[in-house]
C-alpha cells in the first residue's frame, strides 16, 4: 500500500510462494519495508529495510520481561526513536539525508548497543550428540537479526525515501483482519 492504495490478496500463506503469487513484488524495484520474514528476502529486485516498529515492540517485550537485557534494549529502543526524530527534523529542514557525522553516530552506539546484547546473551554452548541447528531463545535471535541486518534498520536513516516503520500497511489491513 502507499497513502492512496491498498492492494489486498488471499493466500495460504505468508512464505515466499504466497507472496509471489500475488504477483506485486515479482515486479516491484523500489523499496519494501517488512517485518523481516524469511520469504521477503529471497525478493532480489528490491532494495529492503526492516520495520523499526516491529523492532521497537520487539525490544519493548525484552524490556518488559527480560529484566538483564533491559538496560541495552531500552537504550536501542531509544536510539531507533532518536533516529527517527533527527530524519522527521531534517525532512522538515528540506534536506535529502542526515549529516553522515550524525549516521556515524547512531551507527556508534547501534555497535556497542549490539555488543552489550551480545555480551549478555550468549550461544548456547554445543551440545554433543544434538543433531540440528542450536536454540538461540529470543532475545538472542533478535539481537543477531539486528546485526545481521544494520543496513536494513538504518535505511530509513541513510535514504528518506524509506519510512520508518510499514504501520501503513498494518493499519490498513486491521479493519479487514478484524472483520475476518
Amino acid at each position: 500500500c502507499n497513502e492512496l492504495f491498498m492492494y489486498l490478496s488471499i493466500q495460504d500463506g505468508r512464505g515466499y510462494d504466497s507472496i509471489s503469487a500475488v504477483g506485486i513484488l515479482t515486479k516491484y524495484t523500489a523499496i519494501v519495508i517488512h517485518d523481516c520474514l524469511a520469504g521477503y528476502w529471497k525478493f532480489r529486485n528490491v532494495i529492503h529495510g526492516l520495520c523499526c516498529a516491529h523492532l521497537q515492540r520487539e525490544l519493548r517485550w525484552v524490556i518488559q520481561f527480560k529484566e538483564k537485557n533491559r538496560v541495552w534494549a531500552q537504550a536501542l529502543f531509544d536510539l531507533l526513536s532518536e533516529m527517527n526524530r533527527a530524519v522527521d527534523e531534517a525532512k522538515k529542514l528540506s534536506k535529502r539525508q542526515l549529516d553522515p557525522d550524525k549516521i556515524k553516530a547512531f551507527s556508534d552506539q547501534f555497535d556497542r548497543l549490539i555488543e552489550e546484547a551480545i555480551e549478555k546473551n550468549p550461544a548456547p554452548p554445543e551440545n554433543s550428540g544434538k543433531r540440528g541447528r542450536k536454540k538461540k531463545g529470543k532475545v538472542l535471535s533478535l539481537v543477531l537479526r539486528l546485526k545481521e541486518h544494520k543496513d536494513e534498520v538504518f535505511l530509513f536513516a541513510t535514504n528518506f525515501d524509506a519510512t520508518f516503520s510499514n504501520n501503513l500497511a498494518e493499519a490498513s489491513f486491521r479493519l479487514v483482519s478484524q472483520k475476518r
